[in-house]
């Protein structure tokens, strides 16, 4: 096309839409003005919806030291407050039935492990926190200025 009828073109087009924006203000009825409105000026398409991830965060090495640091804690706090509630109390570790602090200790270890597993998509990605925002730093991290 010429660039001269293609400018003619555009400033035709011009027109026509100042037109119609004359016409669109002075209807009195405003249902109408509003279907035209949003003919001429659609309304913005809304945000995306947040979805899940398409990338796994447990196949990530940052998830799998978060699980294995809160299995092993978990299972030690086990093996301690088994301790504490058994007959011979923190006093006789001798006596204490050490096989069975350690079913409770396993088993404390696979319930963390589940728990991260299912917090995965929950919380910061790539992590086994079920916290949605990495916590801030702590008051002993910050510098005296």
């Amino acid at each position: 096309m010429d660039p001269k009828c293609e400018a003619e073109l555009l400033l035709e087009i011009a027109r026509l839409y100042a037109a119609l924006i004359r016409v669109i203000r002075d209807i009195d009825d405003p249902k109408l003005k509003a279907e035209l409105a949003d003919l001429i000026w659609p309304p913005a398409p809304s945000p995306p919806k947040e979805t899940m991830p398409l990338t796994r965060p447990i196949l990530t090495a940052t998830f799998w030291a978060d699980t294995a640091e809160r299995a092993v804690k978990t299972a030690a706090q086990t093996v301690v407050l088994g301790l504490g509630l058994s007959d011979t109390g923190f006093g006789n570790a001798f006596e204490y039935d050490w096989a069975l602090a350690a079913g409770f200790a396993v088993g404390g270890a696979v319930l963390s492990v589940l728990t991260s597993i299912a917090s995965a998509p929950f919380g910061v990605g790539g992590t086994a926190s079920l916290l949605p925002v990495p916590p801030g730093p702590v008051a002993s991290d910050q510098t005296p200025p």
